[in-house]
């Protein structure tokens, strides 16, 4: 379990492409490794990136261990990804639905 200096934890699901990011209340501004999450409240940066932890284009497989998210936070995934990430753009496709960029 990551937890950035905000203290919102990015809660690994053990899966692979599975990690969570523990609030939704954030905005990204700039673009690359530039680009940075803001509190939506506060206007506080929350989010950064730092080349320095770039990993390897040929990394196989990653998945995190959410030991530490269930043992402080009594966090467990319920959802496996797969169905996360279609709950995910089901629910993009049915705000697209009425968007009028997608009518353009």
């Amino acid at each position: 379990m990551g937890e950035p200096a905000c203290g919102q934890p990015i809660l690994p699901t053990g899966q692979a492409g599975g990690c969570l990011l523990a609030s939704a209340h954030h905005e990204f501004r700039g673009e690359g490794v530039d680009e940075k999450g803001y509190c939506q409240k506060t206007g506080k940066c929350l989010i950064g990136i730092d080349p320095r932890y770039f990993r390897p284009t040929e990394v196989d497989l990653l998945i995190g261990d959410p030991a530490k998210a269930k043992e402080k936070l009594g966090w467990s995934h319920e959802t496996p990804v797969r169905e996360l990430a279609r709950e995910m753009v089901m629910a993009d496709l049915e705000v697209m639905r009425d968007a009028q960029i997608a009518k353009d």
